[in-house]
């Protein structure tokens, strides 16, 4: 099977290339990182260290970065696309879990789950339990961690999303347009990992409003 690891990035310069030497020591899979608009190194160490790159000349946003990398995922006819954030908390020794997942349920969509510990901090774990509380409510299907954005998408799906969306909730809109069309998710477990000396680019009153917005908007589709 064909597949690409996409990774948007923004001013992931601390992270990314550690990120990347792991995927290339680890996997023979093509890497495609979206530069959004980064004002460090980012994207000189993307273009030494991954097969491809996108780059935005402005920050638009992980929503449009990722629906970037959809469209060239698309051109280029991948089997399947794996998401990954640059911030290292999505551990690439989990690839091969999606993947044989995969081969098992290729109609599904995958997502990494991780658990509520002590680890994630409590705005977020407050934040992630009731999203993916009302998503499930709303596609009746359980989804255990909507927020994460570590996922396998394959071709038939990822082909066919289009999204304006700009900002973390892209990711929301997928599981909840798929979802009203019955398909079905499946789980990779991962750790719950938060580095500290990372700043998050999420703002919680924003971020949930947009949430409530979406939700809303949903049942209008």
């Amino acid at each position: 099977m064909n597949g690409l690891i996409i990774i948007p990035a923004y001013n992931a310069e601390n992270t990314l290339k550690k990120l990347l030497y792991s995927l290339r020591t680890n996997y023979n899979i093509n890497v495609l990182v979206i530069n959004d608009g980064s004002s460090d190194n980012t994207m000189k160490i993307a273009e030494e260290n991954s097969n491809f790159v996108l780059n935005n000349s402005t920050n638009l946003g992980k929503g449009r970065s990722l629906q970037r990398a959809f469209d060239f995922a698309s051109k280029n006819n991948y089997d399947f696309v794996i998401t990954m954030d640059s911030d290292l908390q999505h551990p690439t020794e989990a690839i091969s879990k999606f993947i044989n997942l995969h081969k098992q349920h290729p109609e599904s969509i995958i997502i990494g789950a991780r658990k509520l510990t002590k680890n994630m901090p409590f705005h977020r774990k407050m934040s992630n339990y009731l999203t993916s509380k009302l998503i499930s409510f709303r596609i009746k299907q359980k989804i255990l961690d909507s927020q994460c954005g570590y996922r396998l998408i394959p071709k038939k799906y990822y082909r066919s999303f289009k999204s304006n969306r700009a900002g973390f909730h892209f990711e929301s809109e997928l599981i909840l347009k798929f979802g009203l069309q019955n398909v079905k998710f499946d789980f990779v477990e991962i750790p719950t990992i938060y580095n500290s000396d990372i700043k998050s680019n999420m703002n919680n009153f924003y971020a949930t409003y947009d949430f409530v917005k979406l939700f809303f908007e949903s049942f209008f589709w």
